[in-house]
């Protein structure tokens, strides 16, 4: 079975839409797949390296999902996927190289997990509708224009280490810091954040639940604190949700 897709094997081939990934793939040449026409993406967990430019401009990607043997997302690697809405970078990337996600204009909400030390130059660079960003390990190494052009708000978790006053500056963008407050589930695949700054995000792809006078939404007992409500994907607001 293939372990590796060589340099340029599938660049240009635009009408490409779907890719069944060897259980023993290891390596993405560089450029492997640049504007194809895939639309979704679920690494298997034994890929190890993704090559410079290895999906630039697929136009047509919605969602991303790595597995559990990556460590780093090459130099542009996802640079102009416009339409990539969600990317779920699993548990043992550590580095996002430079415009890894640059021009992804679609996205509007991703969680660069524990294992992220260092976020790379121009890395989310004109990610234009970037609205939620949340680190939940110890504070990364940053590029000074990871963030350049983009202008959203940006969590961390104040039980992580490294998160001194100096590290939450804007990074070529405009960033928002806050401190998670609370968060929990609030429906099928759907669940709410409250920051330190007032701002409740309801998140997900699934329902919020429906809630009743005498069974309250979770975040009822800090409705007070409450300044904006933002939602993520979420598909309804239940009954009751903010009464």
């Amino acid at each position: 079975s293939v372990t590796s897709i060589s340099n340029d094997a599938f660049t240009f081939c635009t009408k490409l839409s779907n890719v069944t990934w060897s259980k023993n793939l290891r390596t993405i040449g560089e450029s492997a797949f640049v504007d194809t026409a895939l639309t979704s993406i679920e690494f298997p967990d034994s890929l190890r390296i993704i090559g410079r430019f290895a999906f630039e401009y697929c136009r047509s990607l919605k969602s991303v999902t790595f597995g559990s043997g990556l460590q780093s997302i090459g130099y542009t690697a996802f640079a102009g996927c416009t339409a990539l809405q969600t990317v779920d970078l699993g548990d043992t990337v550590t580095t996002l190289e430079q415009s890894a996600f640059n021009g992804c204009t679609s996205l509007t909400k991703i969680t660069i997990p524990k294992s992220v030390t260092s976020v790379g130059k121009w890395a989310f660079r004109n990610c234009t509708n970037l609205q939620y960003v949340e680190f939940e390990g110890s504070a990364p190494t940053f590029d000074a224009n990871a963030f350049a052009g983009a202008a959203c708000n940006a969590y961390y978790h104040s039980s992580q280490s490294g998160w001194t006053s100096s590290k939450l500056a804007n990074y070529g963008g405009t960033l928002t810091w806050g401190a998670i407050s609370q968060r929990g589930s609030c429906g099928s695949k759907a669940e709410w954040i409250l920051d330190t700054n007032g701002n409740l995000f309801i998140c997900g792809s699934g329902y919020m639940s429906a809630y009743s006078e005498t069974n309250r939404a979770p975040w009822y007992d800090y409705r007070m604190s409450i300044k904006m409500v933002h939602f993520y994907g979420t598909m309804s607001i239940g009954a009751y949700a903010f009464a």
